[in-house]
Order: structure tokens, then C-alpha cells, then sequence
């Protein structure tokens, strides 16, 4: 995630944020945003999630960039894929990362036992569609619950706190479509 840690740093001081502006926004200590752009620690996905939004921008967007094309390929080795810092949850970005694209197309596998975190509530407006390929999982909604097993899809208006459980005894595949 070398490239997550230069972008908060970038885009904090592009919007002339200081650490403690960027803390308050994201919820994150300036402790920990230091120790992120100083490339000491890794950030948790829901960390690097909030930081993102924060920054008003997407996690994809953070991690990389994609040169804008009529005709964009991404071979599998030019998939951004974050992992948990436990390997429990990875995230591969399907869509190609265009800056402001509004759109993020996203496939995602949890371990049995595992969850996301508690993402944050992504901007007014952002709508995210999910469907279960493999498994069963919870996903908590602010203080809402919905079970989904393969074959289940589900819409929900994502400015809202929001986490992904595997509550089975397999892993979760799943794809997600997130719109701004």
C-alpha cells in the first residue's frame, strides 16, 4: 500500500488539511495517519476506507490510477487487490480507477469467521449493489442486519456505516458495484 500512503499524503495537503483535520474528518488518530504517510504501518482496509472518504475519494481511487482509454483491459496482475493485514478479506478491483469515475466494480472473498470492519458511510448520494456468488454473510446496515447466501443480491443507499461478516463455514465470494 505504498501508493495509499503517498495519496493521503498528497491529497491531505492538496486540500490543505492538517493531520488533525484529516483525523477529525476520518475518525482516524494523527497518530496513525502519521505512521500511514511515513510508510511505518499499514492501514486496516476499514482504516484505509475511511480515510479515502474523508479525502473524498474512493479506496480503488487511492490505490491506483488507470490512464483513460475508449478500450481499458485490466489483465489479472493489473487488478488491485488489497488484503486485511489478518488475510481474512481481499478486495480485487474489478473497474478500471479513474479518477472521479463514479463508479467501482469490485470482487471480494471472506474467510470463514471473518469481517470487513465497520466501514464508514460513503457520500450522500452513493448507492452499492452486492451479490453472493459462494457462501453466506451477514452485512450490518448502521443497526440493521441481512443474511445473504449464493445467489442473493441486495441494493442499499451506502451512506451509512456498513460491514460484511462471514457468518458460514465456507468462504464468501462476492462482487460489488458501488456508484457515486
Amino acid at each position: 500500500m505504498t501508493r495509499f500512503a503517498q495519496q493521503v499524503r498528497e491529497r491531505r495537503t492538496l486540500a490543505k488539511l492538517t493531520l488533525a483535520d484529516l483525523a477529525g474528518r476520518s475518525g482516524v488518530t494523527k497518530a496513525a495517519i502519521s505512521k500511514i504517510e511515513r510508510h511505518e504501518t499499514q492501514p486496516s482496509l476499514d482504516v484505509a476506507a475511511r480515510l479515502a472518504e474523508a479525502l473524498g475519494v474512493t479506496l480503488s481511487e487511492m490505490l491506483h490510477q488507470t490512464p483513460r482509454a475508449r478500450v481499458v483491459v485490466l489483465k489479472p496482475d493489473e487488478q488491485v487487490v488489497a488484503r486485511s493485514n489478518d488475510g481474512g478479506i481481499s478486495r480485487r478491483v474489478l473497474s478500471p480507477t479513474f479518477d472521479q469515475s463514479g463508479l467501482e466494480f469490485i470482487q471480494f472473498e471472506i474467510a470463514p469467521g471473518a469481517s470487513s470492519g465497520v466501514f464508514p458511510p460513503h457520500r450522500y448520494g452513493t448507492e452499492e449493489y452486492i451479490f453472493i456468488q459462494q457462501g453466506q454473510m451477514t452485512l450490518r446496515i448502521n443497526d440493521d442486519e441481512v443474511t445473504l447466501a449464493a445467489g442473493d443480491s441486495l441494493y442499499y443507499e451506502a451512506q451509512a456505516t456498513h460491514e460484511l461478516i462471514n457468518t458460514g463455514k465456507k468462504p464468501v465470494v462476492g462482487f460489488a458495484v458501488i456508484k457515486r
